[in-house]
């Protein structure tokens, strides 16, 4: 009896991921959960919505780079068993992040930021200031053209990165009140990651909106993993399944109520829209299989188009040659997009051999500020590791679709959201020390 490739990749990726779990702490917020699991759900909702089975070879590809960054991210964690905590994790620190004034200040600051960004769109779109869809729709459409005249300036465009990098900080605060704080504590971390989370959407693009979500369920993972060490799925609540399926409702909702929102025609249904966001990049990524791809000649163009894209700027490279690989694909009567998942630039740009070890490369990264950063989960002083490793560890989940985390770290991006971070624990800082000493939590 013949038996779906995608069925079999789904079940084999179950067993590696129960294997690793196994080996790897039992820990939830562990990186290989967040590696393996979206290439699951991945397998499964193109089984049950795509006509076209995947290859022999996509299924050997994607199972291999998942058992090498599970064998990977173990190795690293048993190695790390070796040293132990140090002295100064605060685990029982019980001081709150901030006073409600205190986050008042950041809620308007972060207001002005995503108003400067806004206007910045608006200029280079030549849009209207109040017509928010149709300006964001076209400066989106200007973008995926990668129409070079298009730029919101260079202070606007600061502004934005530095406003991704201090929406994870405020996950992390969001997350300190969740697990430390009262629940009449919520109101202000609440609001001000919703205006800083859905403020990136000024640009256009609604997929950043996802990694500070992401990053908070990371980081509440890891403060209550820290404070038992382990969690069961027997010992979670069930409000708690109940919140999350309720989540992932409400994101799907987002998402399609967004693209209006933005200026896009809606045209598909809920289940063709998720379908093709979660599932189409394994059938294009698959499709490459058995349609020749040419390798460009340059070190890992693909990979590190960012840094090409910096390197083209400055004249180092030959003008053009960081323009997008990725054509959109539409086969039988369904539009797949142009995303492929992050193999097809890994093998396009190093084959199957340097594609394993890219993926080693990124195990190893991740499982260290991993180790690092669970040491390091601080509650009256925000720690700037772990709120880095939670922008990259949504880099690292967002494999599935396209090559994020190789692009997102070689992307001055990167680093002017690393500096979004930085103020944002500077300013905590400074409001601990000098200012006003936040409220006791109890």
């Amino acid at each position: 009896m013949f038996i779906d490739n995608r069925l079999i990749l789904a079940v084999l990726l179950i067993i590696t991921l129960i294997v690793s779990f196994q080996f790897c702490g039992k820990r939830f917020s562990s990186p290989v959960i967040f590696f393996v699991t979206p290439f699951i759900l991945q397998s499964l909702i193109t089984y049950l919505y795509y006509p076209w089975d995947i290859s022999d070879s996509t299924l050997y590809i994607i199972l291999g780079g998942s058992i090498t960054f599970a064998l990977v991210s173990t190795l690293i964690h048993h190695l790390c068993e070796f040293f132990p905590e140090p002295e100064t994790s605060t685990r029982n620190n019980e001081k709150a992040i901030l006073t409600d004034l205190q986050y008042l200040i950041l809620v308007f600051v972060t207001i002005a930021a995503i108003a400067i960004v806004y206007q910045g769109v608006v200029s280079a779109t030549a849009g209207s200031l109040f017509d928010f869809a149709k300006t964001l729709g076209n400066f989106n459409a200007a973008i995926k053209s990668e129409d070079e005249s298009v730029s919101i300036g260079a202070l606007p465009s600061l502004i934005y990165n530095l406003l991704i990098g201090a929406s994870y900080a405020y996950a992390y605060m969001l997350a300190v009140s969740i697990c430390k704080c009262k629940k009449t504590k919520l109101a202000y971390p609440i609001i001000l990651f919703l205006i800083g989370s859905l403020g990136i959407m000024v640009s256009g693009s609604r997929t950043d909106v996802i990694g500070p979500m992401i990053a908070l369920i990371l980081l509440v993972l890891m403060f209550k993993e820290q404070a038992k060490n382990r969690i069961s799925l027997s010992s979670i609540p069930i409000r708690v399944y109940i919140f999350l399926i309720i989540f992932i409702i409400a994101i799907i909702w987002f998402f399609q109520f967004s693209t209006s929102l933005i200026g896009r025609d809606v045209e598909q249904t809920p289940i063709d829209y998720i379908s093709t966001y979660l599932g189409a990049s394994l059938q294009n990524f698959d499709y490459t299989q058995t349609h020749s791809s040419v390798n460009s000649g340059y070190f890992g163009l693909n990979t590190f188009k960012p840094l090409y894209d910096s390197l083209e700027q400055l004249g180092l490279v030959p003008t053009g040659i960081s323009r997008s690989r990725f054509p959109f694909i539409s086969r039988d009567g369904y539009f797949t997009g142009n995303v492929y998942t992050t193999y097809y630039s890994l093998i396009l740009d190093f084959g199957i051999i340097g594609t394993m070890i890219c993926i080693a490369i990124m195990a190893i990264i991740m499982q260290l500020l991993y180790e690092y950063s669970i040491r390091d989960m601080k509650v009256r002083f925000i720690p700037i590791i772990p709120i880095i490793y939670s922008l990259l560890n949504y880099y690292m989940f967002m494999s599935f679709f396209a090559s994020n985390f190789f692009q997102g770290i070689t992307s001055t991006g990167f680093l002017k959201a690393a500096v979004g971070i930085c103020l944002i624990t500077s300013y905590q800082h400074i409001c601990n020390h000098y200012i006003i000493v936040p409220h006791t939590l109890i």
